[in-house]
């Protein structure tokens, strides 16, 4: 797996051995990544990192704050060898990785403009319901666009487009690649001010 553009272009990334971590595959991240435009001074959060390699391609292309959150100790030793290789590529932003539940202590702090999400498939549509009740969660990020990567399983993408109707207006189930995924604006209260005045 590389890192598709930027100052980190070509740089290939170390991948976990765990069989529970399915890297996204280059075709269906770059189609991604191209859907999203620029990243210049962007903040980035990625949860469930695994290999990082969701914020570290935003690194590479410009984002000035990249944070990575993960649990599992064999990835994080993987994160942090892919984060040295993308520093050393000359990436000038501030990339940093939270090693953590997702769920304990919210220590990764708030104020991302792009949100991406690739938990374990098994665990995928809970984790979303949980994230999507988290009044804190929502309320740091105010406008963010999260990005679910959906699981390879049929018919699944039904019941994350009903958990998400729910509490956004704002949401698009979109192909890249083969792999589906969510988009969700969050709320920003200030918009909704401007829109009641």
């Amino acid at each position: 797996m590389r890192i598709i553009s930027g100052t980190a272009r070509g740089t290939v990334l170390d991948t976990p051995e765990s069989l529970s971590v399915r890297p996204t595959l280059g075709r269906a991240r770059e189609a991604l990544f191209a859907s999203l435009g620029s990243f210049e001074d962007a903040a980035v959060l990625d949860l469930f990192a695994g290999s990082g390699a969701f914020a570290l391609e935003a690194a590479s292309r410009g984002a000035a704050r990249a944070v990575m959150v993960e649990k599992n100790p064999r990835q994080i030793k993987c994160i942090n060898r892919n984060i040295e290789k993308v520093k050393r590529s000359g990436a000038a932003g501030e990339i940093t990785l939270r090693g953590m539940n997702v769920f304990h202590g919210g220590g990764f702090g708030g104020g991302f403009d792009v949100i991406f999400a690739d938990p374990p498939y098994e665990e995928s549509l809970d984790d979303f319901r949980r994230i999507l009740e988290s009044k804190r969660f929502i309320s740091e990020n105010p406008g963010a666009l999260l990005i679910w990567e959906l699981p390879d399983r049929k018919g699944c993408a039904g019941e994350f487009l009903q958990a998400a109707s729910e509490h956004f207006s704002q949401v698009r189930l979109r192909v890249f690649g083969g792999t589906e995924f969510l988009f969700c604006l969050l709320p920003d209260p200030d918009d909704e001010a401007e829109k009641d005045n």
